[in-house]
């Protein structure tokens, strides 16, 4: 975290310093790994400008470390509730594969009684070869 004091007036710049110690101290893999912590925050300043209309300038000044936890909060809810999407599709993709293998077995067993049922009658063998390929 930078040092505040140059940049603004004394009174923000040490309720700044005060905000980005609190951050640090609840965050201390950050103290721990200052590159990890610059590529989150990067990612943060990234994802709230792109998910919620944040201007560089409104990510840049944040004067809260609190906000930043709800940020973090908020962005790992999106991201667990787009990985449970795509579980879903996942799954529902299975399923109609399924399903289709599931409809096309039961339709080649059909056709088969079918066929067998008209053994003998060619015509209505030809329908039913004629019907079961249009289905496909």
């Amino acid at each position: 975290m930078s040092n505040y004091s140059n940049q603004i007036p004394p009174e923000l710049a040490a309720h700044l310093q005060r905000e980005a110690d609190a951050l640090l101290a609840k965050n201390p893999h950050w103290r721990a790994d200052p590159e990890k912590a610059a590529a989150e925050l990067r990612q943060l300043r990234k994802d709230l400008m792109d998910h919620y209309g944040y201007s560089a300038a409104e990510v840049d000044f944040i004067p809260n470390h609190r906000n930043i936890d709800v940020a973090r909060d908020a962005l790992a809810f999106r991201k667990q509730q787009v990985e449970a999407k795509k579980q879903q599709d996942a799954a529902a993709r299975k399923k109609s594969e399924h399903d289709a293998v599931e409809r096309k077995r039961l339709g080649t067993k059909d056709m088969k009684e079918k066929l067998a049922k008209a053994r003998g009658n060619f015509g209505a063998r030809a329908e039913i070869i004629a019907d079961a390929l249009e289905r496909e």
